[in-house]
């Protein structure tokens, strides 16, 4: 997204932006598996679920990447 993407030119090769391709955060394994494998030091959750008039719709899928992933 718009801000993952501007951290990571802020931070430059400090940094390690992934994608929705690269991470689901709604999937607590695809989460352990990949901080596992790249050992950050910190972890900063730029996910989120922001189409208020489609999370309306679909409060569950909204709930998901905006409560349950930060959680995990």
């Amino acid at each position: 997204g718009q801000l993952g993407t501007d951290l990571v030119r802020l931070l430059g090769a400090d940094a390690c932006g992934l994608t929705h391709a690269q991470l689901d955060v709604t999937l607590r394994d695809s989460i352990a598996a990949t901080l596992e494998a790249a050992t950050p030091r910190c972890v900063i959750n730029c996910a989120a679920y922001n189409l208020v008039d489609a999370a309306e719709a679909e409060p569950e899928r909204a709930f998901a990447i905006n409560a349950f992933g930060p959680r995990f």
